[in-house]
């Protein structure tokens, strides 16, 4: 063997003992996460009992087009138990809109069983070439005065636990510093897969080191910043979370985001950025959505990392080289065996197993050898395809329009670059 091909071959284990430490870390950062859960979890029952604790709330459902149970996802917006009062606006396109009918019948019948007598349904007429999203969250910002706004994306659907789990950072009921916490989010998981590239889909959320909830354990890990610094901001999920309305105004609101892609990971960066922390439920956010084709999956993933690559560019390239690096490396390792290359290789497979089961479990989704080893492989292969389509444009097309992601996560319309 030639000299460059030994200090390529160096090179190639010591990437494999790297990842081998960074997985082992992810797995220490779920045992972290999951005493905190454990402790939020018993200290949520009797705080759940004193409803002065709880503030009022505005939850906000942006919503658009006929969405697989959709009608079901609003109505848990009512039904979902909360101690503390709430209001609820369903947020749609145009009164032509298919979520607009079906909101519409979501309320009416909320208000047959007594419990959508604050619920409204708000018609936001969102420019086509814009955050549609944030469009939305900004209008329904302007329509309620509650303290505290939660954001749940249309194919949420929430159940027993989720808003008091959510909330609770916010509203100092759990033996947490309140006064700095800027946002609490729920780690997203996709609970109702029908096609295999649901399925892998589901396992990329759920069971790889890209999970949020992988992602946050090293978060929360970091020593504690003292107070009135800028904090380290988290990659946070906005599929469901809770904003203190002031925090959020600081930051300009959700209209400081109409030209912005991943605008859940701006607002956690801003917010981190005033010394704000961010912090995450226990209970994971159930994702009702399926029936995706491989492209649909693949532009996904596609698009998370185009966010990353214009907005934190530094992160990117740690989508191949440790995110999704196991078939990677194992096909190194069959190509150009050796004994230090072929252990490491081996002992990271058994870590992203284990990593994948632990992910599975705390999230209260099954999990088995079998199931959590092919979880995490098709969490992986899906990043690989998601990071070449990234790699290969920034031009993503979003609710049906063409995009181009400049730096910073910035939105152009496509026919403006060409």
């Amino acid at each position: 063997m030639s000299l460059a091909a030994q200090i390529v071959h160096t090179l190639c284990e010591v990437w494999a003992g790297l990842n081998v430490g960074f997985t082992a870390t992810l797995l220490v950062g779920l045992l972290f996460l999951r005493r905190r859960f454990v402790r939020a979890r018993a200290a949520l029952q009797p705080a759940e009992a004193d409803r002065e604790t709880w503030p009022a709330i505005a939850i906000l459902r942006p919503c658009e087009g006929r969405e697989p149970g959709l009608h079901e996802n609003l109505l848990s917006s009512l039904t979902a138990p909360y101690p503390g009062p709430r209001e609820v606006l369903f947020l749609v396109p145009s009164q032509d809109d298919p979520a607009h009918a079906i909101a519409h019948d979501v309320q009416m019948q909320a208000r047959a069983l007594q419990v959508g007598s604050d619920a409204r349904v708000l018609v936001t007429s969102p420019p086509a070439l814009c955050n549609r999203k944030a469009f939305q969250l900004a209008a329904a910002l302007s329509a309620t005065q509650a303290p505290i706004v939660v954001s749940a994306d249309s194919d949420v659907r929430l159940a027993r636990d989720d808003l008091p789990a959510l909330l609770a950072p916010l509203c100092g009921s759990l033996p947490t510093n309140a006064q700095t916490v800027g946002a609490s989010f729920a780690a997203p998981i996709e609970v109702a897969p029908q096609t295999a590239w649901d399925r892998a889909g589901a396992a990329l959320v759920c069971a790889s080191a890209q999970s949020f909830l992988a992602l946050y354990g090293l978060y929360a890990l970091r020593p504690a910043t003292p107070a009135g610094k800028a904090h380290t901001a988290p990659m946070m999920a906005g599929a469901l979370c809770a904003m203190p309305r002031a925090a959020l105004e600081q930051i300009g609101g959700f209209s400081a985001f109409f030209d912005c892609l991943g605008e859940d990971n701006e607002i956690a960066r801003r917010l981190c950025a005033l010394g704000y922390r961010i912090s995450v439920s226990p209970r994971a956010a159930r994702c009702f959505d399926g029936g995706r084709s491989a492209r649909e999956v693949i532009e996904r993933a596609a698009r998370w990392q185009t966010v990353v690559r214009a907005q934190r560019p530094a992160l990117w390239p740690t989508y191949p080289l440790m995110l999704g690096v196991t078939p990677a490396l194992v096909l190194l390792a069959l190509l150009w065996p050796s004994t230090v290359l072929g252990g490491f290789v081996a002992l990271l497979f058994v870590l992203r197993a284990l990593l994948a089961h632990a992910l599975l479990r705390l999230q209260g989704l099954p999990a088995g050898p079998l199931r959590s080893t092919v979880a995490f492989l098709q969490g992986e292969g899906l990043l690989w395809l998601g990071f070449v389509r990234s790699a290969i444009s920034r031009r993503i097309t979003w609710r049906g329009h063409p995009f181009h992601i400049e730096r910073g996560g910035r939105l152009r319309p496509a026919t403006d670059v060409g």
